[in-house]
């Protein structure tokens, strides 16, 4: 997948010829593409660690926006959200209101657990995930 420079510069250095990502861009990445991190527990994993590093809302929104990226919010909202992660929980808002399902982990198949306020469709129980969060 190719993005343009511009997009490669949000949230991120030039060094030595390679943008470096920030702990908010890479969250977002990761959300906006979890097979390619290793799937959305590895996500969750990686959210409850950014959570104790100081992870910034504003931040991830403001990101989000620029690069239009809302479903990728949205799986983060859906996980801080329902897994209660500290400092994340009840900080962030979907770009606009959601007027369709979104599945948690695309191309897999979805649970009966659905998330009513970021409208994402889990294919894992939130107990299993929030075991991953707080191991």
């Amino acid at each position: 997948m190719q993005e343009p420079e511009a997009a490669l510069e949000v949230g991120a250095r030039k060094q030595d010829g390679v943008f470096i990502s920030n702990l908010e861009r890479s969250l977002l990445d990761s959300a906006a593409r979890p097979e390619l991190v290793g799937g959305i527990a590895v996500l969750a994993e990686a959210l409850g660690a950014a959570s104790s590093k100081g992870v910034d809302a504003d931040r991830l929104t403001s990101y989000a926006r620029v690069l239009s990226w809302g479903p990728a919010l949205r799986r983060i909202g859906s996980l801080v959200d329902t897994l209660h992660i500290a400092g994340l929980a009840g900080q962030l808002e979907p770009l606009t209101k959601p007027s369709s399902d979104i599945d948690l982990e695309p191309g897999h198949e979805a649970s009966s657990y659905r998330d009513a306020k970021w409208w994402v469709r889990w294919d894992h129980s939130p107990s299993e995930l929030q075991n991953v969060v707080h191991q």
